[in-house]
């Protein structure tokens, strides 16, 4: 299960935040495991989706955060 409690940590690799990006689920991952992510979910055949809400998400919904 994934971990989104946690300020300032990516709630997928559970360190801090590396180049931080948003998902369409208003969580906050690594903009490096958002994308793997949804790289899985493709090549599972699954709609590409926030790992915390389940929302659909694509490569190009992802805001990252400067």
């Amino acid at each position: 299960s994934v971990n989104a409690d946690k300020k300032g940590v990516c709630p997928l690799c559970e360190s801090p935040h590396r180049s931080p990006a948003v998902s369409t689920g208003g969580y906050v991952f690594c903009h490096s495991c958002l994308l793997l992510s949804l790289k899985r979910d493709v090549e599972l055949f699954a709609i590409p989706s926030c790992p915390v809400t389940g929302i659909p998400c694509k490569e190009e919904d992802i805001i990252v955060i400067h």
